[in-house]
């Protein structure tokens, strides 16, 4: 089946993903407002930042959008926090 948006090449079950996360989103005084319950990837890779996780411990094939979007968070959170990663050993530093 095409999706329903062709540009973004998603499968069936991203279109059904995308539509209920733009079904969920409104427009409050210009600013973009979404209420949803499903975690974005950028999120999930920014919590397991939090939660000591490796980025090897991504769940999410290499060559999928999602993969990027949580590395994306998790360096993100890595970045804010700038003390508790060592780049060098590639592991998080003793407490």
């Amino acid at each position: 089946m095409l999706s329903k948006y062709p540009a973004l090449k998603m499968t069936s079950a991203e279109n059904r993903i995308f539509n209920r996360q733009l079904r969920a989103c409104w427009v409050i005084r210009g600013k973009i407002v979404t209420e949803t319950t499903d975690p974005l990837p950028f999120d999930e890779g920014a919590k397991a930042y939090k939660e000591r996780k490796t980025p090897e411990s991504n769940p999410y094939p290499e060559d999928h959008w999602k993969h990027k979007e949580w590395h994306l968070g998790w360096s993100d959170a890595e970045e804010c926090d700038g003390e508790s990663w060592d780049w060098t050993r590639q592991s998080f530093k003793a407490n």
